[in-house]
């Protein structure tokens, strides 16, 4: 169960955080949301969240003054909620949905009844006043999963022999057991495709592909997924792997939110061996698109998301992934970021992806994407 407490500012987080340890159980979590900013990260044990706003929307006139005073009043009890909350309305609906909350508590904050109403057009339970906690039933479970809906892995493959046992595994592991990984060997030179035959020998959910001649990886990604039958789509890499829960997750957050067409989340980093994590890979909102892949790694979208925008652009060679997740944004696609990292991304001189990163941080790569979706054509 996941719980968010709004906060007018991170000095209210201790109480809010000792009211809730006390009825949490280990496997829950407690969010503090906080309108008003500070330099901390964390208070009293609980880390400290704070909206994230959409900034180029906050530059028009309108926008700006709103936001620039309206959470000063908002946090300190003046009012103003329904012009706030009308501007900034999808940016604070998004921060919540990326917590997926179960709970949302509203007592610490003043003046909460327009938050309240709108608020309450979604099933999760809303928490305004101690009289609330009385009524709480959280017995009656309002979300969904199907474990009959079928997950479409495309795994590409060129020269992957030293990691590549690890993530065919991790795939067929999933507690999602309705999946089919569909390998595509981009005319590997090393052991890559003995792995893979032995692999597909013994598990008949895997379709391998081998091409003829070296495609490079959006053609590969293109192949693999014109071979999917899954209505909910994904692709990794030969030297990534998931953890056993990894697919589950996100395929209940898509079984609950009909309206979400991609979820994406935060991963690990690990150095080659895994034997250090290097980071947790916190992400951004969609809306920062034109400056940067927001998605990353781990990710999981509806068929129709891949239907609409078409395959991977082969002349966006290492930006292929930023371009199409922009082209799924701006036909109007939802995205929503999910919190918990349940993927591994590992970190080496020779691995695909690392190459991919490397130069899809080059100007003249992202750059490329920014300047043919969002730069005005004069």
């Amino acid at each position: 169960m996941n719980v968010i407490a709004i906060l007018p500012t991170p000095t209210i987080g201790p109480d809010a955080i000792r009211y809730w340890q006390q009825r949490l159980t280990p496997s829950d979590n407690i969010y503090l949301v906080s309108i008003v900013r500070s330099a901390q990260d964390s208070v009293y044990g609980g880390k400290l969240h704070y909206l994230e706003i959409d900034g180029v929307k906050g530059l028009q006139w309108h926008s700006r003054f709103i936001r620039g005073v309206g959470w000063r009043l908002v946090a300190h009890g003046y009012g103003l909620w329904q012009s706030y909350l009308s501007d900034i309305w999808p940016e604070f609906l998004w921060n919540i949905q990326s917590l997926d909350a179960d709970i949302i508590d509203l007592r610490w904050l003043p003046r909460h009844e327009e938050l309240h109403k709108k608020l309450s057009s979604r099933p999760w339970r809303i928490i305004s006043s101690d009289n609330d906690l009385s009524k709480l039933d959280t017995s009656n479970g309002w979300r969904h999963y199907d474990p009959k809906q079928k997950i479409s892995i495309v795994l590409p493959v060129y020269n992957g022999e030293d990691f590549l046992e690890q993530s065919i595994k991790s795939c067929l592991e999933q507690t999602h057991r309705n999946i089919e990984l569909v390998i595509v060997d981009d005319c590997s030179k090393d052991n890559s495709p003995a792995i893979i035959a032995r692999y597909a020998a013994l598990d008949p959910r895997i379709v391998s592909i081998r091409n003829s001649i070296n495609q490079r990886l959006p053609r590969s990604l293109n192949i693999g997924f014109a071979a999917t039958t899954g209505e909910l789509l994904t692709w990794t890499s030969h030297d990534n792997f998931y953890e056993t829960t990894g697919l589950e997750a996100l395929a209940r957050y898509l079984s609950t939110w009909r309206d979400v067409d991609l979820v994406y989340g935060d991963y690990r980093q690990y150095d080659e061996t895994r034997q250090q994590e290097i980071e947790v890979k916190r992400l951004w909102p969609p809306w920062q698109l034109q400056f940067r892949n927001v998605v990353g790694a781990y990710f999981l979208f509806r068929r129709r998301v891949y239907e609409a925008v078409g395959d991977h652009r082969v002349d966006m060679e290492y930006a292929e992934d930023y371009d199409y997740w922009v082209r799924a944004y701006k036909k109007g696609y939802s995205l929503v970021q999910l919190r918990n990292p349940l993927y591994t991304y590992r970190l080496h001189s020779q691995s695909m992806t690392s190459e991919a990163e490397k130069m899809s941080n080059r100007p003249h790569v992202g750059s490329q994407v920014r300047r043919q979706h969002f730069e005005a054509k004069s």
